[in-house]
């Protein structure tokens, strides 16, 4: 605390603060209170385990994310509500939003083009 004052003080601009929430496991916000009362359990870690698996099965190809997501979607959004485990979290949103995608709209190289002509204009990417 002493040393953020002492920060805070010496700053010889303004300081913009941010407050982050805090997040659970799997993603929610929580509060202090919850958030130190949820202690994993031996079965907690097995069935958070179980869920990775089964995450992981469901993103491992393009066409068992498309069988998931498209024969069942009112699973689909219930176990995406519930909660996608932080080992998985990244790669079952990168499906939701390639599964979003219209044909032809990745184009390969497209990030590295971009980030070229900006730093030719004096540009950080």
């Amino acid at each position: 605390p002493q040393q953020a004052c002492d920060f805070l003080c010496s700053a010889k601009e303004d300081v913009e603060a941010v407050f982050s929430p805090l997040i659970d496991r799997n993603g929610f916000i929580v509060t202090p209170e919850q958030l130190a009362t949820r202690t994993p359990s031996r079965s907690d870690a097995l069935r958070e385990s179980a869920d990775v698996r089964k995450w992981q099965k469901r993103v491992g190809s393009a066409k068992a994310w498309r069988a998931f997501s498209q024969s069942r979607p009112e699973q689909y959004k219930e176990k995406v509500r519930r909660g996608v485990p932080a080992a998985v979290r990244g790669r079952v949103w990168m499906a939701m939003a390639a599964a979003r995608a219209p044909p032809g709209f990745r184009v390969d190289g497209l990030y590295a083009t971009l980030c070229a002509r900006r730093a030719e204009e004096g540009g950080r990417c």
